[in-house]
């Protein structure tokens, strides 16, 4: 195996950080990810921004294994969380619509400032692999924005205590989004987008079981059940022929028929899963 010398302080690559160096020596290089995104870097191999074999000329740490949610980026990890349950906290303490906002804009305009300061001043750039700071603060950034939108959109004159639920290694986004489909779908209580309700419905039914739909698809337990049963091969999936055949070949485009894959097919599926156990009225709650 082919070894990689740093001999260098600071440095963000994939084969010098600080990130895979302390996973490397306390976890050990065996109990780490095998495929690591680097790997479909041109420097790794000619199929270029996807997976394929190894360049001839691939530099070592191109075979290397690295793990993206190691223990230095459970740290940030837990801040994205925080900056997540202080969102939370302003939904709890501040009684005003225009105390919140004031207070989530704000915060996230701040936030995302000091992302791209820290990014365009090379400083410590955007990097998700390693969840730099600057990384925490953009996402963080987004997600108050984005959760000041919904509740601008959605809640009306009285809004429910928002409970976030925070695991270390989900984004603040996620657990904000998760929280907020969980306690605002809730039984009885109905949502309002310019008093168009019927589009949204599955959104609502959704909400109603946020956490076994995350558990289900965002985790991808139901995705590898099915696509433990193959013909021939393994790659000869239910799962894989969808994608494949149905919108992938008809796009004639691998990164569009991927997205649309994901709009119209995963999710109207959990849509209609979460709609058939609402009206079952079974919930997984929280």
């Amino acid at each position: 195996m082919a070894m990689v010398k740093c001999g260098m302080r600071g440095h963000l690559g994939p084969a010098c950080n600080a990130v895979g160096y302390v996973d490397r020596e306390i976890l050990g290089i065996n109990h780490l990810y095998k495929s690591p995104a680097w790997q479909h870097l041109k420097a790794c191999t000619l199929s270029s921004p996807r997976s394929g074999p190894f360049r001839e000329d691939a530099p070592g740490w191109c075979h290397a294994n690295f793990e993206p949610e190691g223990l230095l980026s459970s740290i940030s990890a837990i801040l994205s969380g925080t900056i997540g349950i202080h969102y939370g906290h302003v939904l709890m303490h501040f009684k005003g619509h225009s105390q919140r906002l004031k207070q989530w804009v704000s915060m996230a305009i701040g936030l995302l400032v000091l992302a791209f300061l820290l990014h365009f001043s090379h400083a410590i750039p955007i990097n998700k692999q390693l969840y730099t700071i600057s990384y925490v603060c953009l996402t963080a950034g987004a997600a108050g924005v984005v959760f000041s939108g919904f509740y601008i959109l959605v809640l009306k004159k009285w809004i429910l205590p928002l409970i976030l639920h925070i695991r270390m290694q989900i984004y603040s986004l996620l657990s904000i989004f998760v929280s907020l489909f969980a306690y605002c779908f809730r039984k009885n209580k109905q949502i309002d987008v310019w008093g168009l309700r019927t589009p949204f419905l599955f959104l609502e039914w959704i909400g109603m079981n946020s956490m076994l739909i995350f558990v289900l698809g965002a985790q991808g337990i139901l995705a590898a059940f099915i696509n433990g049963w193959y013909y021939n091969k393994p790659d000869k999936t239910l799962v894989t022929w969808i994608q494949t055949h149905i919108f992938i070949d008809a796009w004639h485009s691998r990164n569009l028929g991927t997205l649309l894959y994901v709009i119209f097919a995963e999710i109207t599926f959990y849509g209609v899963l979460a709609g058939i156990l609402h009206k079952l009225g079974m919930y997984w709650k929280l």
